[in-house]
């Protein structure tokens, strides 16, 4: 019986397996993610987040043989997990029909065990590539990676085993019964064949070629998504027809909310809602700096705001940032003893994202407060005051009340005093963009020319001007 009950158990399993491979390989055609429990929390929260299986299965790994260093999957190369619900498939159609072998035919139990230790070899691989290669985890592909284990933990106990001796056989006596031969080689002709037959319906039925037409069109999509991302790439104007076009809101800000500005004349007025651990909220900070001030000679008035991705202090559903809210809480705690030490705080932190866990114990926070000259026990006791906690709490809620759920997310002041949200890829890091910016303010809002260094600047060809790169590349999704 309890033979029995380790057959079902591991049909069970892979039948589970390849339930979950079926909608891996469902997403990586369609390039939807799914909804409901067999998204096993895949979704992710920001473009950042640790957690994004379309990220896995639209990378290059995903699909055999592998593509190239910034190629995009094609039609005809094979999608692992399309392999996967291959051998999860076999693999159950084996344990129903052939189980376990009986030890006369135990050699049958080989196959599926080699079977099995092929794939192992597989999950370890793709838990190396998630891990080294890509940069986020497919909590889908984890599954199926673990019930393999188990599928081999199965396959171990079945082994089929010499019966333990009867009493009336330990006294001399002769066994009355022999053990029947299993699988009788019907069985195994009829599991072999049913085997084919569901490799000949996941390979050739009209399921693939639905979701092949479907990703067929998703490509040409794409396509054109891409085209119009790089019309506003290289086209500056296109890029700020654009944004004029875009909704204008109003956002509340506070006298003392931290700000960078040059004075002397009217700026150009900027509201970021930011991540301290946001590798690409550190590159709109670099591109504010290297880009955007040097074309308005340093008038910009940037003015930060907190949006931790981090369930410390964000009610968010992944905890993308774990160390985003105790660095929204130094950055504040040192406004408090200086405007000024709020930017080198923040200079500091972007420049040094991987070491912002020393911000968890008082030792490190200590040591955050000597660099930036700061009173220690001050600090230390203004970072986890009520005020602190409040006034990140207060971004927040305004970051949520104008619909920001990722980071950056910043804002330009237009003619009508309202700001216009930009986006970060076309509008913040690309030259070609801030570039028209610059020319409007110099020649129609100021009607002045620009000094000497910016006109260099401005004269510029956009066909030689390049966005900052950016490692997750234009979101053209459809």
């Amino acid at each position: 019986m309890k033979w029995t009950l380790l057959q079902i158990a591991a049909v069970a399993v892979a039948l589970l397996a390849a339930l979950i491979s079926f909608n891996l390989y469902s997403e990586h055609m369609t390039g939807k993610a799914p909804v409901g429990f067999l998204s096993l929390g895949c979704s992710a929260e920001s473009e950042q987040s640790a957690l994004d299986c379309r990220k896995v299965t639209q990378s290059r790994w995903a699909v055999l043989p592998f593509a190239k260093e910034g190629d995009k999957p094609d039609a005809q190369r094979l999608p692992v997990s399309m392999l996967g619900w291959a051998y999860y498939s076999m693999l159950a159609v084996w344990l129903i029909g052939v189980g376990r072998p009986s030890r006369s035919r135990r050699w049958l139990h080989l196959p599926a065990m080699l079977l099995n230790g092929l794939g192992l070899c597989a999950s370890a691989f793709f838990i190396y590539i998630m891990a080294t290669q890509i940069d986020a985890w497919c909590t889908q592909c984890l599954a199926t990676h673990v019930l393999n284990v188990l599928l081999f933990v199965a396959l171990l106990w079945m082994w089929p085993r010499r019966a333990p001796a009867t009493a009336a056989q330990n006294l001399g006596e002769r066994a009355t019964t022999a053990e029947l031969p299993h699988p009788s080689w019907r069985v195994l002709a009829l599991t072999l064949a049913a085997m084919l037959l569901v490799y000949a319906f996941q390979s050739g039925s009209m399921i693939h070629p639905a979701l092949l037409v479907n990703y067929k069109r998703l490509e040409r999509e794409r396509d054109e998504y891409r085209k119009i991302a790089e019309t506003y790439r290289n086209d500056g104007k296109a890029a700020m027809d654009n944004w004029f076009r875009r909704e204008g809101v109003a956002i509340n800000l506070r006298p003392d909310d931290p700000q960078r500005t040059k004075t002397g004349q009217k700026p150009v007025r900027l509201v970021i809602f930011s991540d301290f651990e946001c590798p690409q909220c550190a590159q709109a900070a670099q591109a504010i700096t290297s880009i955007v001030e040097p074309l308005f000679d340093g008038y910009v008035q940037l003015t930060f705001k907190h949006y931790p991705l981090c369930t410390k202090c964000n009610q968010v559903t992944t905890n993308a940032h774990p160390h985003a809210c105790d660095a929204a809480f130094a950055a504040e705690a040192a406004r408090l003893q200086g405007a000024e030490k709020f930017w080198e705080a923040h200079d500091w932190m972007f420049a040094n994202q991987g070491k912002l866990a020393v911000l968890d114990n008082e030792q490190g926070v200590r040591q955050f407060a000597r660099r930036l000259k700061l009173d220690e026990d001050l600090f230390l006791g203004e970072m986890n005051s009520e005020e602190v906690a409040q006034r990140v709490q207060e971004d927040i809620k305004e970051a949520k009340r104008l619909g920001v759920h990722q980071t950056p997310a910043v804002y330009m002041e237009s003619s009508t005093g309202q700001y216009k949200l930009l986006h970060n890829y076309f509008d913040v890091k690309n030259p070609n963009f801030w570039r028209v910016i610059a020319r409007y303010y110099w020649h129609d809002a100021l009607k002045k020319d620009p000094p000497e260094a910016v006109k260099k600047l401005l004269e510029a060809s956009d066909e030689t001007a390049a966005p900052i790169p950016d490692n997750q590349g234009p979101p053209v999704d459809p």
